[in-house]
């Protein structure tokens, strides 16, 4: 027979207990308790030299040979988050810095900035992690993927490698000019001043929040230098327009084959471009005094490109460039798919240009769907209304090619021309619409005085 015992304890000693109990347990922690806020944590290592372990790694290695690294030893850094995931324009990564330098950090989970937000101090244990380099860009993650690349640090194991500290730590960004950027620079914050989007770009969307595609938008300063601004479709200021004025302009720096490019957080990074524009007319990146200022604003879509002074012609085929648009943004367009022509070349051609001093050609190119580099540039200084009986020498031009993602703006750096005479400036897409059918739009060409 099974016994029952029935214990009646009095109230006041079941509480001497529980409280006898609980003076018994040990307060003291091997590490920080990992619901954040704690003050400090240990730190030996510093970005920088986190940096260093990839390139110690790869120091005798083809380039095309280097690898991600692993990081075996205890190392731990800190830092203030400076970019998250709040608004959409950072995916799957934080962006970290200390006194050294910056350092993305690769999740594998999305919607972490209540975690790590903007202004949180954090400390990165980093033994057990891989450190890569990426487009001069270096990036902390969990692991290699089953394909060789790069994985994230899962949600599960985000607590055992990250610790987090008091949040509101903001980093001032460091106050520098167009000019004055490198490579360096890549994952830091910094703030250039008196910058604005060129002629063509303002008061347009940053980015195409209807096709989710990335967009790349042109800032220059009041000296001419000029740095892209990249957008991600899926921010949710994507939509929303860009300043028409000069200011400060916060973002963080990336880069994509060894060219510079900013980041925005969110629309507060532009808040402050409110000021009168550069003098003399700007949004050329050349400088002023210019033959050519070409944004095909006055066109109507699908009609042949039509602009006092241009020469629009098809040589093979029978299709010249048109005016297409974005949001209201035009543009000269030209493809080989789901053309009539088995064979296309299509010329677009400057007015003339005074070469009696010397004079700086600037444009955008953008290509989707690539299939061929169709798109290529030229010089003649003995053109007379006929393409083909003109004498062309090609320039060599930074075009959008099969490294590019769709409609990603590319600018096409300050092409000096020869001076002396009269010139011209040809636009020449030569496809088909089988094999060789890519899509190219070109935009804000400006021929100036340097």
């Amino acid at each position: 027979m099974k016994k029952v015992f029935n214990f009646s304890i009095p109230i006041f000693l079941f509480s001497i207990i529980i409280f006898s109990f609980n003076a018994c347990v040990d307060q003291d922690f091997d590490e920080p308790p990992r619901d954040g806020g704690i003050t400090d944590y240990e730190t030996n290592s510093t970005v920088e030299a986190v940096k260093k372990i990839y390139e110690d790694f790869n120091a005798n290695v083809p380039p095309d040979e280097v690898a991600i690294a692993f990081i075996t030893e205890d190392v731990v850094i800190g830092g203030i988050v400076t970019a998250d995931d709040a608004s959409g324009n950072f995916y799957k990564e934080l962006v970290m810095e200390d006194a050294t330098g910056g350092i993305k950090i690769s999740l594998e989970f999305t919607d972490f900035n209540n975690d790590y937000p903007i202004g949180r101090q954090i400390w990165v244990k980093c033994r057990g992690l891989v450190i890569d380099k990426y487009q001069d860009s270096y990036e902390i993650g969990g692991g290699i993927d089953e394909d060789g690349r790069l994985e994230g640090i899962q949600r599960g194991l985000a607590d055992d490698f990250i610790i987090r500290g008091l949040r509101g730590e903001y980093i001032i960004p460091e106050v520098s000019s167009m000019g004055n950027l490198s490579l360096g620079d890549v994952n830091r914050l910094v703030t250039l001043e008196n910058v604005e989007f060129i002629d063509g770009e303002t008061d347009v969307v940053f980015s195409d929040n209807v096709g989710l595609t990335s967009v790349n938008r042109n800032l220059k300063d009041c000296n001419g230098n000029t740095i892209l601004l990249r957008t991600s479709g899926y921010a949710d200021f994507a939509g929303s327009t860009t300043p028409a004025g000069n200011g400060n302009i916060t973002a963080v720096v990336g880069a994509f084959n060894d060219d510079l490019q900013l980041f925005i957080r969110d629309l507060n990074d532009v808040a402050a471009m409110t000021g009168a524009r550069c003098s003399g007319g700007g949004g050329n990146p050349p400088g002023g005094d210019c033959d050519v200022e070409e944004d095909f604003s006055g066109g109507t879509t699908f009609d042949p490109i039509n602009e006092t002074g241009w020469t629009n012609v098809a040589v093979a085929g029978t299709e010249p460039w048109v005016y297409r648009d974005f949001d209201n943004d035009f543009f000269a367009h030209k493809q080989g798919y789901q053309s009539d022509d088995p064979n296309i070349e299509s010329w677009l051609v400057t007015p003339a240009i005074d070469l009696s001093t010397a004079k700086v050609l600037n444009f955008e190119s953008e290509t989707a769907f690539w299939a061929h580099d169709g798109l290529s540039v030229w010089f003649s200084n003995d053109f007379n209304g006929n393409v083909e009986n003109a004498t062309w020498n090609q320039l060599s031009a930074n075009l959008a090619g099969e490294n590019n993602a769709n409609y990603e703006r590319v600018n096409s750096g300050n092409i000096n021309l020869p001076v002396g005479g009269t010139g011209y400036v040809a636009f020449k897409y030569v496809g088909d619409n089988t094999t060789n059918t890519s899509t190219y739009r070109i935009d804000n060409i400006f021929v100036c005085k340097p």
